[in-house]
């Protein structure tokens, strides 16, 4: 697996992207930087903290609940 960080041709932003190692790209940035500074301090806090994060499933009744 690896991250990938990119400007983009269209807006002249800055996004990253994980991509798994068959080439699919699994996790997109959620949104385009500036500066490259910027995205890269975007996806280190990812990189950083994804591990030790908590996964919340959404109720049909619109409530978060953390699933056993």
């Amino acid at each position: 697996m690896k991250f990938e960080l990119y400007k983009s041709a269209q807006n002249s932003q800055w996004y990253w992207r994980m991509v798994a190692d068959n080439g699919r790209t699994i996790a997109i940035g959620g949104e385009g930087y500036q500066n490259r500074n910027d995205a890269v301090s975007g996806l280190q806090l990812v990189r950083t903290h994804a591990a030790g994060a908590l996964c919340y499933e959404q109720r049909p009744d619109g409530t978060w609940f953390i699933p056993p």
